[in-house]
């Protein structure tokens, strides 16, 4: 799962979990690898924040769906991940590649059904 990849939204992060931990692809701090992974959504933030004082864009919900998985006060606690997804459809709609807007629908319909039970 990604919870940000580049130029959407205009981040210029790409953070999702592998079988390593949670990855910053391309990093772009100094000092830090290509491939910087950290083991806790906690140290992601930690990370993000790092990338945002360093003038890097880095989208809220990214930070919000990090929170919420460690259990954090989140900063939007009224947003929804189906409101991300349309606020995400929107950006697709006025600046993405079809890609882009394909994703971004992807991810609304997969909100609307909510959580799967497996």
């Amino acid at each position: 799962m990604s919870y940000c990849r580049f130029w959407w939204d205009g981040s210029d992060v790409y953070v999702f979990e592998s079988e390593r931990g949670i990855e910053c692809c391309g990093c772009k701090l100094p000092d830090h690898p290509p491939g910087f992974t950290v083991q806790t959504p906690e140290e992601m933030i930690e990370h993000l924040m790092e990338h945002r004082a360093a003038g890097h864009t880095v989208p809220e919900y990214a930070l919000e769906e990090l929170r919420r998985e460690a259990g954090l006060p989140l900063a939007f606690p009224e947003k929804t991940g189906l409101e991300y997804a349309r606020e995400h459809f929107a950006w697709a709609e006025r600046d993405g590649t079809d890609g882009a807007r394909m994703l971004a629908r992807m991810w609304i319909e997969q909100e609307e059904q909510g959580p799967s039970v497996g």
